[in-house]
């Protein structure tokens, strides 16, 4: 029977709802129960309820979609429901990538634990509990790839028009959707090379992108709107907004690195990081993609793989673990093709042996990842961040360690403290600036929240390493409670 009448089995069904029961569970198992992990999660905490910008490039589509969710979901507080919102579009994208397998014609029972496994691996899974864009990101890629695989077998122009405005729409969340681009470009030209010149799929797209581009007026919307209480990413006019989302910031951290760097230190960290995602499954999506035997949507996936893990090898930042998760949803997709493959080779009576062996992969997994990933443990920086506020007077300045614990600090004052207390978080400072504003000669500027913290304010530190720093330049620091000390000039 054609991929075009065949009917989804039965068991598939079976299969998302034990996907949505067992991946759920695992998540809310380890789900980060508050503040924490990092300052970026503690900002997507609180951003979609005060409809704030973070920094850029906006993602404008996932703070809209986690404001109506921590304002609809009924339980938890806020960072927990921020946190959950990560671990439904991850267990969305683990249902996408099931689907796709069964369209490449995957059985599927080896369809359900490929994408079980899948979102056990260490990077999506921790990702999938924690507030961020990455699984939202995740879910759009799965997407875009399913329905182009969709449109590439069937040539039915409902999945082309979908799979355009999926993709369109994705650059609302995060810009490197654009490295897709390459693939969907290749895809097209060997599917019906006719759809560059089709007027109406032209115009269609272009209705797209134009829809798509109008998500980030939410930029603008919030920056001209006097009440919004954060705002990180605020551009004045279209030239600073060019600035932001172009990533001028990040520009000196693209493709920096020779050749000689790529070969011995880029390229290990990323076979590094595919060997602790997968483990021994490595060699079965190389046997996948070897036994590929669709050409046209071999190379599409494989293009969509190359030009991710390329693009990220060259971005030189901290966190570049996550960039890879696009080219991990496709060694998924490469597995499955290579269990399928060894299923076909099997005897029957090999079969029923090597389900019990394959039905324990995911436990397996579990067992290697649950450690490392649990974030259910992780409240010191809550705890701290708790303590820190109740000691503080009602109207005050905090000098922050970092950037971590101003964003801690900003989540319980902007996300949770209904009082209204005047209470300022100043990261980046100096000595000089803290003298001047206890001397009443310069305030201190907040840019996130288009204010100037009053005058006349009692200034708190909460690093031993400030409070070096601030003594030897001849202000006078004393302890007010644990983790705590007040400034006076």
């Amino acid at each position: 029977m054609s991929l075009r009448t065949r009917a989804i089995p039965f068991h598939s069904f079976l299969g998302y709802g034990l996907l949505i029961g067992l991946l759920g569970a695992v998540y809310w198992a380890t789900l980060l129960p508050g503040v924490g992990y990092s300052g970026d999660t503690a900002k997507f905490q609180f951003i979609g309820k005060v409809l704030g910008t973070p920094h850029a490039t906006g993602y404008p589509t996932y703070v809209v979609l986690n404001h109506f969710f921590v304002t609809l979901f009924p339980f938890g507080s806020l960072a927990v429901k921020a946190n959950l919102l990560s671990a439904v579009f991850s267990i969305g994208a683990t249902l996408v990538l099931f689907r796709i397998l069964l369209a490449l014609e995957v059985s599927g029972f080896i369809a359900f634990v490929s994408a079980l496994t899948f979102g056990l691996t260490p990077t999506v899974w921790l990702q999938s509990v924690v507030a961020e864009v990455y699984t939202l990101h995740l879910l759009y890629v799965a997407l875009v790839v399913y329905f182009f695989i969709r449109w590439a077998q069937t040539k039915q122009d409902r999945h082309f028009y979908t799979a355009t405005a999926i993709y369109a729409l994705s650059f609302g969340n995060h810009l490197t959707t654009v490295t897709l681009l390459p693939a969907i470009v290749y895809l097209v030209w060997a599917t019906d090379k006719r759809a560059f010149l089709d007027r109406k799929k032209l115009l269609w797209v272009g209705g797209f992108i134009l829809l798509s581009a109008l998500q980030y007026t939410y930029i603008f919307w919030r920056v001209r709107d006097p009440t919004t209480s954060y705002l990180e990413m605020r551009p004045a006019n279209l030239q600073e907004f060019a600035w932001y989302m172009t990533g001028a910031r990040f520009q000196a951290k693209m493709f920096v690195f020779s050749l000689a760097e790529l070969l011995t230190q880029r390229l290990p960290m990323f076979f590094d990081l595919l060997w602790k995602q997968f483990w021994l499954l490595l060699p079965l999506a190389i046997y996948g993609l070897v036994r590929f035997r669709n050409r046209t949507l071999n190379i599409f996936l494989f293009l969509c793989f190359l030009a991710n893990a390329f693009y990220a090898i060259n971005y030189d930042i901290y966190d570049i673990f996550v960039y890879f998760i696009p080219s991990y949803l496709v060694v998924a997709i490469y597995i499955g093709k290579g269990l399928e493959a060894i299923k076909t080779r099997l005897p029957g009576k090999a079969l029923a042996p090597a389900a019990l062996l394959l039905a324990a992969v995911p436990l397996v997994f579990v067992a290697l990842n649950y450690n490392t990933v649990n974030q259910r443990n992780n409240t010191a920086d809550a705890a701290r961040t708790r303590s820190i506020l109740q000691a503080v007077e009602h109207d005050a300045v905090i000098i922050s360690p970092n950037y971590h614990y101003s964003e801690y600090f900003w989540y319980y004052l902007l996300g949770e403290d209904t009082s209204g207390r005047n209470i300022h978080i100043l990261y980046k400072f100096s000595p000089e600036a803290v003298s001047a504003y206890l001397r009443g000669e310069q305030s201190f500027d907040l840019p996130s929240r288009r204010a100037n913290a009053p005058f006349g304010l009692p200034v708190y530190g909460v690093s031993p390493d400030q409070q070096k720093l601030l003594e030897e330049a001849g202000l006078t620091v004393q302890s007010a409670g644990k983790d705590l000390y007040m400034i006076s000039d």
